[in-house]
């Protein structure tokens, strides 16, 4: 990527591999879900048998992380991170 590129909200890109974190006041990121180009869907261990997290690519490539019952402890800084690269030998976190 060049260094002049900026990114922002809504700004379209074409990615096959998305990730959702979040962070809590005085917390490293917490990873929450990943999600493929083909909609195959990983979501964190420890949030394995919780059923309010969800996430969902659309078919214009807009990946959703949905909390269903949100309540005041699911307040944090979400944030789905853009970067390159190739992955090659990586594993999920």
């Amino acid at each position: 990527a060049d260094s002049d590129d900026r990114y922002s909200e809504d700004r379209t890109v074409t990615l096959d591999h998305f990730f959702w974190y979040r962070q809590h006041p005085g917390e490293p990121p917490e990873f929450l879900v990943y999600i493929s180009g083909n909609n195959f869907t990983r979501l964190a261990e420890s949030l394995k048998s919780d059923t309010k997290f969800s996430a969902k690519l659309s078919a214009d490539k807009h990946v959703d992380l949905q909390i269903s019952s949100a309540a005041v402890t699911d307040s944090a800084v979400y944030y789905c991170p853009l970067g390159y690269g190739c992955g090659c030998g990586a594993g999920l976190p």
